[in-house]
């Protein structure tokens, strides 16, 4: 997802490879990396729990909108649509 909204998806060859690695060193990647780890916990110790899965949900939601331009439904689903498709031809 990262890739795709900083544009590095679309780069090819040597370009791609020097933004990879730049991206690979910045902050916004480990901090990316940790928040990730914290949701695949919270997710885990979630359970059966409907209230903390709501919550959690509610925090997945957010962050996804965070890569849109504004609390735009349509963006977010424009957003998921390109990365199921982006999955797909990578599965």
């Amino acid at each position: 997802m990262v890739l795709a909204v900083t544009g590095i998806d679309g780069l090819e060859d040597a370009e791609l490879e020097r933004a990879l690695a730049e991206y690979g060193q910045s902050l916004t990647s480990h901090l990316l990396g940790v928040a990730s780890d914290l949701m695949s916990g919270w997710a885990l110790s979630a359970g059966e729990d409907v209230q903390a899965t709501g919550d959690l949900s509610l925090h997945v939601r957010r962050a996804l909108l965070s890569f849109t331009d504004s609390d735009d439904a349509e963006g977010v689903r424009a957003l998921l649509a390109q990365l199921r498709a982006d999955t797909l031809a990578h599965s």
